[in-house]
């Protein structure tokens, strides 16, 4: 089997909020998708995060994505449910998040960056777990009970290097 094309991607990270937290608590061992092994990055979701914009190629200029973006005190991000999506294997279990910049952000750079993402709409959501299907429908809401605001603390760009090592880099 092939080896599947590695991607940068530009994120905003969050503290994570009480409802993430409290969820994450509840779930059991047996809920959680660990993939092939204790190393394979599934489970629970331990850096709360939005992905701005997923799958660039990796020699993208970063300080040209740089330009692109509002200052981070912006990217105020809203939690408005908690839902999931299925993947072949597990359950992405999610609180969806919504921001004008967040949208706008995604527009101006893809409009001006391919991106390789086999979902061609934006969906921008914090990711709570990955789990085994028919768990996520135990803690899925359409609505929240209050309003959930998330802080940003850094923009996130994650990519691969031209020996394939995944390297960071962080600002604010």
């Amino acid at each position: 089997m092939a080896d599947k094309k590695k991607y940068a991607f530009l994120m905003i990270r969050f503290n994570t909020p009480d409802i993430i937290k409290d969820i994450q608590e509840q779930l059991s061992e047996d809920d959680l998708y660990y993939g092939d092994d204790s190393r394979s990055g599934y489970d629970i979701e331990t850096d709360t995060h939005v992905t701005l914009v997923p799958c660039l190629d990796n020699d993208v200029d970063l300080n040209k994505l740089k330009d692109m973006l509002e200052p981070l005190d912006k990217y105020q991000t809203f939690l408005t449910n908690i839902s999931s999506f299925d993947n072949p294997d597990f359950e992405v279990l999610k609180c969806d998040a919504s921001s004008i910049p967040l949208f706008n952000s995604y527009k101006a750079i893809t409009d001006k960056y391919p991106t390789h993402s086999d979902y061609k709409e934006y969906h921008p959501h914090a990711t709570i777990a990955y789990v085994k299907h028919g768990v996520a429908e135990k803690y899925t809401k359409d609505v929240l009970d209050k309003l959930i605001v998330l802080e940003p603390k850094e923009f996130w760009f994650s990519y691969y290097d031209e020996n394939g090592n995944e390297k960071e880099v962080t600002w604010k």
